[in-house]
């Protein structure tokens, strides 16, 4: 995809990317500290929250995998929660999730097309009539991730807790980070979000019809 710079040298730090999204959406950042930080602000007239940390270990903690070379492979947990709020007048409440499905006999693990085998279902299924719209099912057959959208009483929400290469930090560890496309060298790091709320705010928008 071209996503990463070389042991990701040219990601800006993650307070810089949220600072420069922030006038779009009003938005106030929180900076507690260089990978953690909680934004809130407005879009499409509804509440806009952005919570991101990573989880730090002690250096004998760190899971580390195979030998040589793949031995410097060091992972960190990120804890990640994107929200935009909803009235939800109907009170519905379950999930929507988007995944390959590897027990498809059509799988090929060599593939490198991400709606392959890829399924969009509801928790509980009857959610589907409700939000499942053409246009939101053709968004959730792009993402490379598998991911679990909540409708929640209040609000319409990404959250994950996701394993990521220390070296492509935050990027690799916020699947909303990322841009399907991918996005340009130049601006990839700044596509993402963007792209994730606005699919969050068409789901409020049937969650609150």
């Amino acid at each position: 995809m071209g996503w990463f710079g070389k042991r990701g040298d040219d990601r800006p730090p993650l307070e810089e990317v949220w600072q420069t999204l922030a006038p779009q959406y009003g938005a106030t950042v929180e900076v507690r500290g260089p990978e953690s930080l909680r934004v809130t602000g407005t879009v499409r007239g509804r509440g806009l929250l952005v919570d991101i940390e990573s989880r730090k270990r002690k250096l004998e903690e760190l899971h580390r995998i195979g030998t040589g070379k793949r031995a410097q492979q060091v992972y960190r947990t990120w804890i990640s929660d994107l929200a935009v709020s909803c009235v939800n007048p109907h009170g519905l409440q379950g999930t929507l999730t988007s995944f390959q499905d590897v027990h498809d006999p059509a799988w090929d693990p060599r593939g490198f097309d991400p709606s392959q085998c890829r399924k969009v279902v509801t928790d509980p299924p009857a959610l589907a009539a409700r939000i499942l719209t053409p246009s939101i099912h053709a968004q959730l057959m792009r993402p490379w991730d598998d991911l679990t959208i909540i409708v929640d009483a209040t609000a319409v929400r990404l959250y994950s807790e996701q394993q990521a290469n220390v070296d492509l930090g935050y990027f690799g560890g916020c699947p909303f980070h990322r841009h399907p496309d991918g996005g340009t060298m130049e601006h990839r790091f700044l596509v993402g979000p963007p792209w994730w709320i606005d699919l969050l705010c068409e789901i409020a928008d049937a969650v609150d019809a």
